[in-house]
């Protein structure tokens, strides 16, 4: 299942290839799926037909976008889980939903003093928005698609 996973920590660059094995190990071992509360109203997911993508943010500021084709759930429980190891008790938000996997997507991306918009087909505009924010080594970064 080919799927993309980008995590920036505002704490040390060098620690990214520590998260990054954490996060796959977590994801490995934990629930596909969120609380009811966090995720309850979610439509179905439709494999072949579009993408999914989760952004989370916590509350001091490091921030987690994952998608890919996997149930919108999956991909918010594996970023809660991989910023767990390094905001433990830190209050975290997650916003999901759907992308088109072969058509036009606009992905709009809001950091601290950051803001910027991408647009194409497939997962490209979604990419190009994570590369723009980590390059711009921005905080409390937040993904959408539309």
């Amino acid at each position: 299942m080919p799927e993309k996973m980008f995590f920036l920590n505002r704490l040390c660059i060098f620690i990214k290839p520590l998260v990054f094995a954490l996060a796959m190990f977590a994801a490995s071992f934990s629930s596909s799926y969120l609380a009811a509360a966090d995720f309850g109203d979610a439509p179905q997911y439709s494999p072949g037909q579009s993408g999914a993508y989760c952004s989370t943010v916590t509350t001091i500021g490091v921030w987690m976008f994952s998608f890919g084709y996997a149930d919108p759930g999956y991909h918010c429980q594996r970023n809660r889980n991989a910023l767990q190891q390094f905001a433990p008790g830190s209050g975290m938000t997650s916003s999901w939903g759907y992308y088109n996997a072969y058509g036009f997507n606009r992905v709009s991306v809001n950091c601290l003093g950051v803001r910027n918009e991408f647009t194409g087909q497939g997962d490209w505009p979604l990419q190009s928005a994570f590369e723009y924010a980590q390059f711009s080594n921005a905080q409390s970064c937040h993904f959408s698609v539309y």
